[in-house]
């Protein structure tokens, strides 16, 4: 597979997967940037060697990855990502001579060795004398969103002193340890996890140490709502680990049917300097939950005092019987759809510090019929259509009254909306025979809080399309309501960069057409030199791809970072990117 199919490969996977008819260039030329002089190359660009190179780049944060796979040669497999500002790279500004930068990537590798070791006189766990039983694991601490990563995982030995290895490039990590309860033993020893953040991994062996010398913190609390069986956990609000030993409710306390629980968590969790922590309770996994939202407390919200006591309230939102609700999916002609139905809270009664969200997704029958078990409260409520059909996913607001609800909501699909625009190359003419594509933008949420309640995180989950140019560059795409990020990806032979413009926004309701007008693909920036792993080998067809992250502006939330270029090494190590010299907006 070549570099270009490569970068749309996942896409088109899923596009054959649905039954889509993949467009295809039959009967196009491919589109060259080639050059005898400047003036072939319109503003902003130079003729390089029959190449035009961009002479004006605006790109803001730029971030390199690294992907080798596991090879013979290669060793295990490797995945490195790099800020281009921190090895003094700057893709921005004026060359009158081109932007072609040289830069050499190594994809190195440490040697993790992880202990956990108790203070006994704190801590009455004699039945660990050589450290306690953990899981490990370590996940890249980046400054933004939207860039996968590998996350590495490892669980401790029982050697003569209990250790955690594992292999991980150098960089900055989140280090989350799992402490393992011996349920054998006469003296319980039940530890709750460990988070230490942002820990620099920068040496090829590189021991860490968890040696707590001050017990848990016990919190103690109490509920004003019978919640026999239900979890409480404190959690990060980050990304949702677990920073407790959960505590399961097993009888609720009479005669006012309250329920108290207790869990403990490191004392740092409570600190001012510890964590944006969160008290989640959570309704068993069992018919008897079905229908309950989730609570969140922000533990800052609480005023616990020492030692630590959370009181909550819950305004009798958990007193609200959970009723039946029946509905059913149809076309613009009234005719029943197979679909997904996802139902995800709005808004509840509000309380100090806290929310209430529920996300439950049923499946209709082959005539569209559905049923789910709700309170009342505030839903938005998404169908997505099963299969390949000419009908848009569909989302609508909808009000569940207290009671049943009998036949009572019905969803009519849209049918699809459409992008439409014209393609050209910087000096003007069109760019045709270019893979055009729309993917569903990536979810810039960045707490729990937000990706559980905000408006952002609960747009509806749009699918991804292809198409390609025609002879004149114009392309029309499909497509569902939501954010997407456009790109027009040009063949590797025709030496020019992608174009790429993030999170373009098609309104859900009636089918409408997005005019992008005329988008053109600028000259290259050209990125090249060679990629070794840190024995000096040549790493071969390692996957080197580019991202940029705009700056958010004061008090806006932060953008994901969107995928602006790929290429492979050639066997020797060596590489060669075109860039785009800017990122529309």
């Amino acid at each position: 597979m070549n570099s270009a199919l490569a970068a749309t490969g996942p896409l088109l996977l899923a596009l054959a997967a649905l039954g889509c008819s993949i467009p295809t260039r039959e009967g196009l030329p491919i589109v060259e940037n080639s050059c005898a002089a400047n003036r072939d190359c319109g503003d902003g660009g130079v003729c390089i060697a029959t190449m035009c190179v961009a002479t004006s780049a605006k790109l803001e944060r730029v971030f390199v990855e690294v992907d080798a796979p596991t090879s013979g040669q290669n060793g295990a497999h490797l995945s490195t990502i790099v800020a281009l500002a921190d090895l003094g790279i700057a893709l921005d500004g004026t060359d009158p001579q081109g932007h072609v930068k040289t830069l050499d990537l190594m994809a190195t590798r440490a040697d993790v060795r992880a202990h956990f070791l108790l203070d006994y006189k704190a801590l009455p766990c004699p039945q660990f004398p050589k450290g306690v039983p953990f899981s490990l694991e370590l996940q890249p601490a980046l400054e933004v969103t939207g860039i996968p990563f590998a996350v590495y995982f490892a669980d401790s030995n029982e050697a003569e002193e209990v250790t955690a290895s594992l292999h991980v490039p150098f960089g900055n990590y989140d280090i989350y340890a799992v402490p393992q309860a011996d349920e054998g033993a006469s003296v319980k020893c039940q530890l709750p996890p460990m988070l230490v953040r942002n820990v620099s991994v920068e040496s090829s062996d590189t021991a860490i140490k968890f040696a707590p010398s001050n017990p848990p913190t016990v919190l103690k609390g109490k509920i004003d709502a019978d919640l026999t069986d239900w979890t409480v956990t404190l959690v990060d609000n980050e990304d949702g680990r677990e920073l407790s030993t959960p505590a399961v409710i097993t009888v609720a306390t009479a005669p006012t049917l309250s329920s108290a629980f207790y869990l403990s968590a490191w004392p740092r969790v409570f600190g001012p300097d510890g964590f944006d922590t969160v008290l989640r309770i959570a309704p068993p996994q069992t018919p008897a939950g079905e229908g309950r939202p989730t609570l969140l407390w922000k533990l800052s919200a609480l005023g616990l005092g020492s030692p630590p006591f959370a009181e909550l309230k819950t305004s009798g939102l958990l007193e609200r019987p959970v009723s039946a609700m029946e509905g059913t999916v149809v076309g613009p002609d009234g005719a029943g759809v197979s679909a997904t139905v996802s139902i995800r809270s709005k808004s509840f009664d509000s309380m100090a510090g806290s929310i209430a969200a529920l996300h439950t997704v049923v499946l209709t029958d082959e005539n569209g019929w559905f049923t789910a078990k709700l309170i009342a409260g505030n839903y938005r409520v998404v169908a997505v259509p099963t299969g390949v059909t000419d009908f848009a996913i569909t989302a609508i607001d909808w009000e569940k009254k207290a009671g049943a609800l009998p036949g009572g909501l019905s969803i009519q699909l849209a049918s699809l909306s459409r992008l439409v625009g014209n393609a050209t190359l910087a000096n003007g003419k069109p760019a045709y025979g270019v893979s055009v594509l729309a993917e569903p933008a990536g979810n810039d949420a960045t707490s729990i809080f937000e990706k559980e309640f905000d408006v952002r995180a609960s747009q509806v989950a749009s699918t991804g399309r292809i198409t390609v140019t025609d002879f004149s560059g114009f392309f029309q795409l499909v497509v569902d309501p939501g954010q997407f990020d456009f790109s027009l990806r040009p063949e590797p032979d025709a030496q020019l960069p992608w174009l790429v413009r993030p999170r373009i926004s098609v309104s859900d309701g009636a089918p409408y057409t997005a005019e992008l007008g005329t988008v053109s693909i600028s000259n290259p920036i050209v990125l090249r030199g060679s990629v070794h792993n840190d024995g000096g080998d040549a790493l071969a067809n390692a996957a080197i791809r580019v991202w940029h992250a705009p700056h958010a502006a004061a008090g806006a939330p932060l953008s994901a970072a969107v995928l602006i270029a790929e290429s492979h090494s050639e066997a020797d190590g060596t590489y060669s990117l075109l860039v785009p010299s800017a990122v529309s907006q």
